[in-house]
């Protein structure tokens, strides 16, 4: 798997980062190649396409979790995986 297609670029301010976290993910929202290749489960290439934005989300705020509260959409879908995450984990 390509880690670059799955870098958000660095930004400026929030606004503009919100931007960019909603705009990675509706992008990568339905990567095609899935389709292509045998035996790769969308389920495992969903959830390393959400870590990767929490990598770089996390990067670019200083280490600060996306808020459930967000205005925006997509770090509001991105806090909800992070907390379904947690909850998976603690089993």
């Amino acid at each position: 798997m390509n880690d670059s297609k799955f870098k958000l670029p660095s930004v400026t301010s929030k606004n503009e980062q919100e931007r960019k976290v909603a705009k990675f993910l509706q992008d990568n929202k339905e990567d095609t190649r899935i389709k292509l290749i045998p035996g790769v489960d969308k389920n495992e290439v969903n959830w390393e396409r959400n870590y990767q934005a929490l990598k770089q989300y996390l990067k670019d705020n200083g280490g600060k979790y996306p808020s459930i509260t967000s205005k925006d959409k997509a770090v509001r879908s991105l806090a909800n995986w992070v907390t379904n995450q947690k909850q998976a984990y603690k089993g």
